[in-house]
């Protein structure tokens, strides 16, 4: 059996709707399942950051935005639930790198860069912050700085129904496909340097930003490093709500058998995207959680890298 029919009989028995897999650009798997086509979008969840972070780097490369400036400088004082001091010390690195100290309803924790705590709250902020600094929607900024430029025609930003933040932002979401999210990785593999962001940046982003958590980056995992804390809460462990998704530290790489330069992004629904530079390689799954009855719990990282080897896998086969 080869490696790439494996794979896609797992993903088809484990609640997948896209797998894409490009290898130097080229197509080398593009499967839907469950009668899902290719055009499809679905929310991905937090691989919305990944997309964010490249807008970003298109600003850093415009000399637009400068992430070590205070959130303050483009949110003013008010966005936390904290002294005007603390507020102040809070930079965009800082949210970026989950750094803030600040507890999922922007109350003190600790000094920014003390503790890592993976902050939806404060990083949908970002979003307004860049709405500040340019003066468009995430979906103007995106469709200028990224989903134009790459051909992006499945990617959407929407409103969730019912949450807001406070003072009234809304929290929204990226729908989009395995396809575009396969242009916007190829894009990755050059660094995002075809639409004008600043490579150094890049390069920062998807490694280690701080050694608390040395498998996250600047919204992005790194999969390289050999020690990560991973969201989630184990059987015995007792829930902070002001820390509602977690952390369990673990003693290895996060997706053992994935290439050592491999980082990407996890979306909640296992949602994945992994890019690969040593192979020119972008892995795209979407769809529901792959755990289902019956089955001993395993992670989507693990079964999925044990039944694909990059290197067997020819271009242009799709």
């Amino acid at each position: 059996m080869s490696e790439s029919t494996e794979l896609e009989q797992w993903c088809d028995a484990h609640a997948t709707s896209q797998l894409w897999v490009s290898v130097d650009g080229t197509a080398a798997i593009e499967r839907c399942f469950g009668g899902t086509l290719p055009g499809d979008a679905a929310d991905v969840g937090s691989i919305q950051k990944n997309v964010v972070c490249l807008a970003i780097a298109v600003l850093v490369g415009r000399d637009i935005i400068d992430i070590d400036q205070p959130m303050t400088s483009w949110l003013g004082r008010g966005w936390t639930q904290t002294t005007p001091a603390q507020e102040d010390a809070i930079t965009l690195r800082h949210v970026m790198s989950m750094t803030t100290g600040l507890y999922e309803d922007l109350t003190y924790e600790a000094d920014p860069g003390r503790v890592w705590t993976y902050n939806n709250h404060a990083y949908h902020l970002v979003k307004k912050a860049l709405a500040e600094v340019t003066g468009q929607t995430t979906q103007e900024l995106c469709d200028e700085l990224i989903f134009g430029p790459l051909g992006m025609a499945d990617s959407r930003w929407f409103d969730r129904d019912g949450e807001v933040l406070p003072g009234g932002w809304p929290v929204s979401a990226l729908h989009t496909s395995a396809r575009d999210l396969t242009r916007f990785g190829d894009s990755m593999l050059e660094a995002g340097r075809g639409i004008g962001a600043d490579a150094d940046f890049i390069s920062e982003s998807t490694r280690t930003s701080q050694t608390v958590n040395p498998s996250w980056g600047l919204f992005w995992w790194d999969f390289s490093a050999t020690r990560a804390i991973v969201l989630g809460h184990r059987p015995d462990d007792t829930i902070d709500p002001r820390k509602p998704l977690g952390g369990i530290p673990i003693d290895r790489r996060i997706a053992p058998d994935a290439p050592l330069d491999t980082y990407g992004g996890i979306g909640f629904g296992d949602q994945r995207i992994y890019v690969v530079p040593s192979h020119r390689a972008v892995v795209v799954r979407l769809g529901g959680p792959t755990v289902v009855a019956g089955e001993r719990p395993r992670s989507i990282d693990i079964e999925l890298w044990r039944r694909l080897d990059l290197s067997t896998l020819p271009k242009g086969t799709a």
